[in-house]
């Protein structure tokens, strides 16, 4: 009897641990399976973070290439091609803000307007690529004029145009002055041909003209005309005088049309 107590304390005992053994089998898998699935959202919590920071980036990416895109655009459609000045359109708008704000602060501004004087001849001389190299030549100068507040442009084939604000007629002569000295000092042996570039221009101002861009302009195209026709290479500035002497001119039934 001892012995089958004995034998059957075993068994119990063995049960027993059988028992704890496979409870602790159980817990040990069920924290296994659980440790996986933890595993596994964390890869898929970071293969969702990577998705959308790809995603963002893409945005971020498409966005820039949007506006990069939108910039080039803009400033085509602002820009001359082939000076990289101000066309004729931006010229305009930026002037006629321009001379808003002078004329709401009491400030002078100036129009300077000048073109190339027989630059037909230099394009049926030397080609047309010798003309696109004048005129990127004939920007670059007088750009290194301007100040940043002051607009140039290229508002025909061969016709410039700066707008000076606080300027008044003396300083934008002066200007005009400057540009014109240094257009003749341009050495274009480097396009391949040696000849002089001479331009003609023509300033008017807001203390004659008032601040309507259109009244500045047609007075400095005048004033323009008035240099071609008294011989090219010199700058003349619209005054009461000058407005009466143009017009005296333009009345001379002996008056020829001016070849620019």
């Amino acid at each position: 009897m001892a012995h089958q107590s004995d034998v059957k304390a075993r068994e119990l005992a063995y049960e027993i641990v059988r028992h704890e053994t496979q409870q602790k089998t159980k817990e040990i898998e069920l924290l296994q399976a659980q440790q996986r699935l933890e595993r596994e959202n964390t890869q898929k919590a970071q293969l969702t973070t990577l998705f959308l920071a790809i995603l963002l980036a893409g945005i971020v990416f498409w966005a820039f290439q949007v506006k990069r895109h939108q910039q080039q655009l803009k400033k085509l459609a602002q820009t001359d091609s082939l000076t990289g000045l101000g066309n004729r359109h931006f010229f305009t708008q930026k002037s006629e803000r321009a001379l808003v704000e002078a004329a709401r602060a009491g400030e002078p501004a100036s129009l300077v307007m000048f073109d190339l004087d027989h630059f037909k001849a230099i394009n049926d001389t030397y080609g047309h690529g010798a003309g696109d190299w004048v005129l990127k030549q004939v920007g670059k100068t007088c750009s290194a004029h301007c100040r940043k507040i002051d607009y140039i442009g290229r508002i025909g084939g061969e016709e410039f145009a700066i707008l000076l604000r606080g300027i008044d007629l003396a300083g934008a002569e002066r200007l005009a002055e400057e540009c014109r000295s240094q257009l003749a000092k341009i050495d274009t042996r480097d396009c391949g041909y040696s000849f002089v570039v001479t331009g003609s221009f023509g300033v008017s101002s807001s203390a004659q003209s008032g601040y309507d861009l259109s009244r500045l302009l047609s007075h400095a195209d005048q004033m323009l005309y008035r240099a071609k026709n008294e011989g090219r290479n010199r700058v003349c500035a619209y005054t009461a005088e000058a407005a009466a002497d143009y017009r005296s001119m333009r009345r001379a039934p002996s008056l020829s049309v001016v070849n620019r």
